[in-house]
């Protein structure tokens, strides 16, 4: 299946884009941003940077699906009920009461599921309970290599209201005429088995997880696909201290840990890219598809963080300046020996974790979160006493929780917290130890 149609469905803001142009034809860039409920410029580009191969601008300026965006649209519309076909009658024998069908006749109906794998397997039991196949209203539907033409023509039914559908070249001419209602059929020279619950089998599932448990299933996963491949390093360097630190990562893991300075990237696939840079007290390291592991030696007090599709954790101490921007991401941060500081987090479908652990303060420190889609937890502890003074400045359709510990109500210190939320679960809770 294209992968651009794939990333499409697969993340709400681009789903609501698309939705937004299908249904209308042709829209402005403000109109755009109001229909997926985008607030800034920065994020609306780039999502449609994310869409370029379904999303185009006509001659007058104004945004427009391209052909495959509007294959894309009608995928969506499958999806999400709105297209699909009325249910097909079940061949063979009426049913007995109550639904059941009688043993060894009829269908066997795999339905509304997020993906389907169609193997020998599967339509060998059913030819031999004297049974045939029939798939509906499922998302993604895989007819795996080991299934042959005379296998399909004596066990497959059909293939229908189904958004995407892969299958070997090979068996083109004998599946054609058993599908009706799929959005995209993909032939190819090798199908491979569904193996995780990314991309849209995680959009799917956020309907009814909340947002800790899929960054914690995510994370889960991408660990438990590395323990079962080879990893390999592909670069290592020994790094000296510096001020200020840019991170970039995407589809990747990172580990950024207080030490003795060196950062080590691993590949599992051969796909891991990276750049390292230097200039002056500042380092800039990018990954995609890697693994990254990085000591920094002491001295850091600048840290920014831009995750995408990562599992990512960072464990350091002393920094006055920290901005993280989260898209589809699992971030933990330990930040201990704080001072007067700004930290700024924003994050989108994502789970974040903040353990912050403040010195005693004598200026103020400034805490701004914004959390869309996300579960966003901050926990923080103060040496001595301070005020903490929060405020909501704005919060639609989320769960949001501020608990300060009453001890911390004067001194000379202040940390100021400032939150927007948007269908998101928020917990804040600053104590004194």
């Amino acid at each position: 299946m294209p992968e651009d149609i794939y990333e499409a469905i697969s993340h709400p803001t681009r789903r609501a884009i698309v939705k937004a142009l299908g249904e209308r034809g042709h829209m402005t860039f403000t109109e755009l941003m109001e229909a997926a409920n985008v607030k800034d410029t920065g994020t609306m580009t780039f999502h449609l940077r994310k869409l370029s191969a379904l999303v185009t601008r006509n001659a007058s300026g104004e945004y427009e699906l391209t052909e495959l965006g509007r294959r894309a649209y009608e995928a969506i519309k499958m999806i999400e009920g709105q297209g699909a076909a009325p249910a097909k009658e079940a061949a063979g024998p009426s049913a007995p009461a109550g639904g059941a069908k009688e043993e060894g006749v009829g269908l066997l109906i795999i339905s509304n599921r997020v993906n389907v794998d169609i193997d020998r397997a599967l339509l060998e039991d059913a030819k031999a309970q004297g049974r045939r196949v029939l798939v509906r209203d499922c998302a993604f539907v895989k007819v795996l290599d080991d299934v042959d033409e005379n296998l399909v023509k004596e066990a497959l039914e059909g293939i229908e209201s189904s958004a995407f559908v892969e299958a070997p070249k090979r068996l083109s001419g004998v599946l054609n005429p058993r599908m009706s209602y799929v959005a995209f059929v993909s032939f190819k020279d090798h199908v491979e088995p569904s193996s995780s619950f990314m991309g849209l089998e995680r959009t799917v599932l956020k309907d009814f997880l909340p947002a800790a448990l899929l960054g914690s299933l995510k994370s889960g996963l991408l660990r438990g696909w590395h323990w079962r491949a080879k990893r390999t390093l592909v670069y290592s360097s020994p790094l000296r201290a510096y001020r200020s630190v840019k991170l970039d990562v995407e589809d990747s893991e990172l580990r950024l840990t207080r030490g003795e300075g060196k950062v080590e990237f691993y590949s599992y696939d051969s796909s891991c890219k990276y750049d390292v840079g230097e200039d002056n007290d500042e380092l800039a390291i990018k990954a995609k598809d890697c693994e990254v592991e990085l000591s920094l030696r002491p001295g850091a007090t600048s840290l920014e963080l831009s995750a995408e599709d990562s599992d990512v954790k960072v464990d350091y101490r002393g920094l006055s300046r920290v901005d993280v921007e989260a898209l589809d991401s699992n971030v933990r941060l330990s930040l201990d020996d704080m001072g007067e500081s700004e930290l700024g987090v924003r994050v989108e479908d994502s789970f974040a974790a903040l353990n912050i652990a403040y010195g005693e303060l004598r200026g103020r420190s400034k805490i701004s979160a914004r959390a869309e889609g996300s579960s966003l937890d901050i926990e923080a502890t103060v040496k001595g006493n301070a005020r903490v003074t929060p405020v909501v400045k704005s919060n639609e359709d989320s769960a949001v929780s501020i608990e300060v510990d009453s001890s911390l109500s004067g001194g000379e210190g202040e940390i100021a917290l400032e939150l927007s939320s948007s269908d998101s679960h928020v917990k804040a809770k600053f104590s004194r130890r």
